[in-house]
């Protein structure tokens, strides 16, 4: 797992490179798919061109599919719903 995700690290580093102006402003997320029970995604608000280790979080797949099962929920309760997906303590 570790490897996935220093790979996924690698990868942002290079797409968020300034001089290739792949990224813009927010900038948006990168995942990778650990397993069928795990996934690893880039923490909202972190610089895709300086992303560290430390700023991705490994999530339940399970709870993130059953998250878009949800009737229309509002900002708040998608994001405490998203933060209960977590496999690893933030």
């Amino acid at each position: 797992m570790q490897e996935e995700i220093s790979s996924l690290v690698r990868l942002s580093r290079k797409i968020g490179r300034e001089d290739r102006q792949l990224a813009i402003l927010g900038e948006g997320n990168v995942s990778i798919k650990l397993s069928a029970e795990q996934f690893a995604v880039k923490a909202s608000g972190c610089s895709l061109a300086t992303l560290t280790e430390a700023e991705v979080t490994v999530c339940d797949s399970a709870k993130g599919l059953a998250i878009l099962e949800q009737k229309p929920l509002s900002d708040g309760a998608r994001v405490s719903l998203a933060q209960g997906c977590r496999s690893t303590p933030q």
